[in-house]
């Protein structure tokens, strides 16, 4: 049972990490462009 479960969570801890990595890029490229919006 334990490791199928794992196994998920690794993936779904994978798949945060691209998704946050893929976002700080483009808030980046933004930020080049000087057309980001600040989040406050």
């Amino acid at each position: 049972i334990v490791g199928t479960n794992d196994k998920k969570i690794e993936a779904l801890k994978r798949h945060a990490a691209n998704q946050a990595r893929m976002m700080a890029k483009k808030q980046n490229q933004l930020e080049e462009e000087g057309i980001v919006e600040q989040w406050e």
